[in-house]
């Protein structure tokens, strides 16, 4: 199971001697949103697309699996293996960027039913 752990854009900027501000500019955001989005551990997919390139690591860099996170090898650290997904977890958000899409169109078509 893959779960978000956006703690990891503190961490990550911390290695790489970045600020929060800095991040958080670049993106095109607040520094008071950017810390709310890692607080609560939630943000969109292209918010957090930006991040991750800001970052220059791949997004899958906040994602914890069961096997451990994503590593800027491109690879699952955990225990004593790492597996190479990167291109797997790049088709994975791929596909549920179409997915909220069409949940999208759906949500607007029913709106204009209610109309």
């Amino acid at each position: 199971m893959n779960r978000a752990n956006l703690k990891r854009i503190k961490q990550i900027a911390e290695d790489k001697g970045m600020t929060l501000k800095g991040i958080a500019s670049k993106v095109g955001i607040t520094q008071a949103a950017l810390s709310l989005l890692i607080k609560e551990n939630s943000t969109r997919v292209d918010t957090l697309i930006k991040i991750a390139d800001v970052l220059d690591v791949p997004v899958t860099n906040f994602f914890e699996t069961d096997y451990g996170f994503e590593n800027s090898n491109n690879g699952v650290v955990g225990g004593d293996f790492m597996v190479n997904s990167q291109k797997e977890a790049g088709m994975a958000i791929q596909a549920l960027i179409d997915q909220l899409e069409e949940k999208d169109k759906q949500i607007h078509k029913l709106i204009q039913k209610l109309k």
